[in-house]
């Protein structure tokens, strides 16, 4: 009967152990990761693939080299990072901490969250009624804030120190940053080359240095 008794409980223990098993990660070399709606996963990556991550799913890290990532409708991630594609963060969508890219836009949908910093070298970083607790960054890329969206942070547009910048000047992009109303950014405005600043009658903005702000009313700035 003893022996009955401890083989069930053994049995037992077996099975709440499986049953609390953290989520399996998730690697390959070649081709895309989807992860469904709903499911969860640990870290995911790959080298060349799309991440694709569904609506109310939950995933450790994300990353991959060539190609984007998709964070579902109130999915949640703890980071995301690619060099070559986008990052995506659809509605209601949360990362926990950082989301960065190399050659590829970053887009936070209404109510997406980033509890960490959010930062790429180009492409276009669009803050759609989001918000970046930590700090938001780019080298070449525009900065666009629109529907209320927050930076609790600051944000810095860093210097370009790459080859063809330093022997073709005249070639150099000239990021278009663009704070919109309701929009708010709490910490330093940093801009380390020349940017064309627009900010809202309505936005609210820390200190600047590096540029003026050209204040606009309306929805937009004219002309952009």
């Amino acid at each position: 009967m003893r022996a009955s008794w401890l083989g069930g409980m053994l049995l037992l223990a077996v099975c709440g152990a499986t049953a609390h098993a953290a989520p399996a990660d998730q690697s390959r070399v070649n081709g895309s990761i989807d992860i469904g709606t709903g499911q969860q996963a640990g870290n995911v990556d790959t080298v060349n693939g799309e991440i694709r991550i569904g609506a109310n799913a939950v995933v450790g890290r994300a990353s991959t080299v060539n190609g984007g990532i998709t964070l579902g409708a109130d999915a949640r991630g703890a980071a995301l990072h690619t060099v070559n594609g986008s990052i995506h963060l659809a509605t209601g969508a949360a990362v926990s901490g950082p989301i960065t890219t190399v050659n590829g836009g970053l887009r936070l949908q209404a109510r997406s969250t980033v509890a960490g910093t959010a930062g790429n070298v180009n492409g276009t970083i669009d803050l759609d009624a989001a918000q970046v607790q930590g700090d938001v960054w780019t080298t070449a890329g525009d900065v666009r804030l629109s529907h209320g969206a927050v930076i609790s942070g600051g944000l810095t547009v860093k210097r370009d120190h790459s080859w063809f910048t330093t022997w073709f000047p005249m070639f150099q992009h000239e990021p278009l940053i663009v704070v919109g109303p309701g929009c708010r950014i709490v910490g330093k405005l940093v801009f380390q080359r020349p940017v064309k600043l627009y900010v809202s009658d309505r936005a609210e903005i820390g200190p600047v240095t590096g540029a003026t702000a050209v204040r606009f009313a309306g929805a937009v700035p004219d002309g952009i």
